[in-house]
């Protein structure tokens, strides 16, 4: 019923969590279908959040000043009722570096929604993500106070660069992928990132 059906951090678990796939959890009342963020700080890299659901951040839910990392992690078909089919941060600062967001749904925002923070974001490609109330399609793959996100590098379905007026890098073409979010020959978003990056790793999520 509460919040994180798969994992909760609560209260200042500073989790590391590395190499691991949340599928298939269900919230019914809360947030944080996979995980849940509760003034916690954890570092989440190289791991898959794949049909997880809840009534806001399908996938991971933060709030209450928690700070998550997420480095090379991927988020397919996770769904919301109501806020942020993928992510959803709450007075939460994230700092999101090399993920993809593809295929999520909710009512409002289909990838990552942000309330009242600053995330950092870079390297990342929000694609396919869906919602019902937003006609512009950047705003359903990702939403918040307009000029309070940092978002760098990233390949934004619909990007006309209203969510982050400063931004650099970032592009709007079709990431072509090939299959399980990898990109195929000719993608866009080959050597299209930023090698400064904050958390970047020597690896990708397979360990290439």
């Amino acid at each position: 019923w509460g919040d994180g059906a798969g994992m909760s951090n609560y209260h200042s678990s500073n989790a590391t969590v590395e190499n691991c796939r949340f599928t298939d959890n269900l919230v019914l009342v809360n947030g944080g279908g996979g995980m849940a963020n509760v003034f916690s700080a954890p570092v989440i890299s190289n791991c898959t959040f794949i049909n997880n659901s809840a009534y806001y951040g399908g996938a991971i839910h933060s709030c209450c000043s928690s700070t998550p990392t997420l480095v090379n992690c991927v988020f397919m078909g996770n769904q919301a009722q109501d806020d942020a089919g993928a992510v959803n941060n709450n007075e939460s600062d994230a700092t999101v570096t090399n993920c993809t967001f593809h295929g999520n749904s909710a009512y409002r925002v289909g990838g990552m929604r942000n309330i009242n923070c600053h995330p950092i974001v870079t390297n990342c490609i929000f694609w396919e993500n869906t919602d019902t109330v937003h006609s512009s399609d950047e705003w359903g793959q990702i939403d918040g106070n307009t000029g309070w996100m940092t978002i760098n590098y990233s390949c934004i379905q619909g990007w006309t660069g209203s969510p982050d007026p400063a931004g650099v890098g970032n592009i709007a073409a079709d990431p072509l992928f090939a299959g399980d979010c990898r990109l195929s020959a000719g993608s866009p978003c080959i050597d299209a990132g930023d090698n400064s990056a904050p958390g970047l790793a020597d690896t990708d999520i397979e360990g290439n």
